[in-house]
């Protein structure tokens, strides 16, 4: 049990710098005061990625701390 706790610690500083890394706002257009965003999180091979969604719909896909655009991967 003792040896999880880097892994959980370690985790979370990794989903903190995700959260903070990348403003889904800035990528709003003017006139979209009223749009809700929210972030889904999830671990694949010891990589933090998040899951941003702009008013229920998922919009971006962000590996730690960076915007992914390459459909391919």
């Amino acid at each position: 049990m003792a040896a999880m706790r880097p892994v959980i610690v370690f985790s979370l500083l990794l989903l903190a710098t995700a959260v903070h890394a990348f403003e889904a706002s800035d990528y709003l257009y003017a006139n979209e005061t009223n749009a809700s965003i929210s972030r889904e999180f999830f671990t694949l091979n010891h990589t933090v990625y998040s899951l941003i969604n702009i008013s229920g719909s998922p919009s971006f896909l962000v590996k730690a701390d960076e915007l992914m655009v390459d459909q391919s991967r």
